[in-house]
């Protein structure tokens, strides 16, 4: 290098090779010139994270708009699945889906004249909870053949976790019922 000047292997380099006694910067100045780039970075981290905030509540606002099932969005026809009790009373079955229901679920609604028995399982660690309602039909008056209905959702229409209830209420009440 010409002028004399020392080359510095690389583990060797320093910002105060490169601003310190040789640069005319005293430590006071040094100390200045750490204190502004600390307060430029941490500017920027709390810039950053006031954005990431703004962005989490955006999202948490969009997901709550986008549907969330409530227990008047369990309706019978809506996709549930079904099955036929035969040789059964009404009581015997109504009497099991209140059983089977309030086993696993929060029963929140039951209108055993209308046949409509309406649950709920709550918010958990991975889930926003779930809806679900049975339906219990008869094709007539003092028919011998019942139509039970049970529909299931999952609250949220993001949500990845979550169980599907419309097995274990059917299975359950077809063992209540000896079916």
């Amino acid at each position: 290098m010409s002028g004399g000047g020392r080359v510095l292997p690389i583990d060797e380099v320093r910002p105060a090779a490169f601003l310190g006694a040789a640069s005319g910067c005293s430590d006071d100045r040094m100390q200045a010139l750490r204190v502004v780039r600390w307060r430029l970075c941490s500017r920027r981290v709390a810039v950053a994270g006031r954005a990431y905030r703004e962005i989490l509540v955006i999202l948490a606002i969009a997901m709550a708009m986008l549907g969330c099932a409530t227990l008047d969005s369990v309706q019978p026809g809506a996709g549930g699945s079904t099955f036929e009790v035969r040789g059964r009373s009404y009581d015997a079955i109504w009497k099991a889906a209140v059983r089977v229901a309030g086993q696993s679920l929060t029963i929140v609604e039951s209108d055993k004249a209308t046949g409509t028995l309406r649950a709920e399982k709550g918010m958990g660690l991975a889930t926003w909870g779930e809806v679900v309602g049975i339906f219990i039909r008869a094709p007539r008056s003092g028919a011998a053949v019942y139509t039970v209905e049970v529909v299931s959702l999952k609250r949220s229409q993001l949500q990845i976790t979550g169980q599907d209830w419309t097995t274990t209420i059917i299975s359950g009440m077809k063992a209540e019922l000896d079916q």
